[in-house]
């Protein structure tokens, strides 16, 4: 009778050993993802015009804060996938261009004109 399991091919990889899945790395990806969320969180507060100046400076000290603790993992993103990761930032910078806000015309003054 023929053996049904094929031989993998020379040169290929093949894992002989069991996958499992190690909860600490899931746990280190959605506090990773939550720092993200937070950074975007905060970036938005610091350029939203509804808040006050101080709570700009606080929400742009939070950002940066953050933003260096996902320097590493953004850093090992980009050396894994290089072509997607500029994607991602081009993709940013498009979103960013486009919420910046528009220029206002003068408002027109009240009252007589003197002239």
């Amino acid at each position: 009778m023929p053996c049904l399991v094929a031989e993998p091919a020379p040169g290929a990889l093949h894992f002989n050993g069991t996958m499992s899945v190690d909860s600490d790395h899931l746990g280190q990806s959605g506090r990773t993802l939550a720092d993200a969320g937070n950074l975007l969180e905060r970036a938005a507060h610091a350029v939203g015009p509804a808040s006050s100046a101080l709570g700009r400076v606080a929400a742009a000290v939070s950002a940066v804060r953050i933003g260096a603790r996902l320097l590493p993992v953004a850093a090992r993103l980009v050396r894994r996938y290089p072509v997607g990761s500029l994607l991602a930032v081009a993709a940013a910078a498009g979103v960013l261009y486009l919420m910046r806000a528009a220029p206002m015309p003068p408002r027109p003054r009240l009252g007589p004109r003197l002239g």
